[in-house]
């Protein structure tokens, strides 16, 4: 919520796997947003970063 967005939650939970686990940096799955996005989704990516930094932040 603090997004505006719930349907990031699921980015947020990511964002707490990842850092857990440290197999992928958030990075690396934004990287992979941008290609399955293509320009046509690209303003989705912003708030897709700043729902992985807010799992990661809150998962430590």
């Amino acid at each position: 919520m603090e997004l505006g967005n719930l349907k990031v939650a699921n980015m947020v939970m990511l964002g707490a796997y990842i850092e857990v686990l440290n197999i992928f940096k958030s990075d690396d799955i934004i990287e992979v947003l941008k290609k399955l996005f293509g320009e046509g989704k690209a303003h989705l990516i912003d708030v897709n970063k700043s729902a992985l930094e807010i799992g990661s932040k809150n998962a430590k």
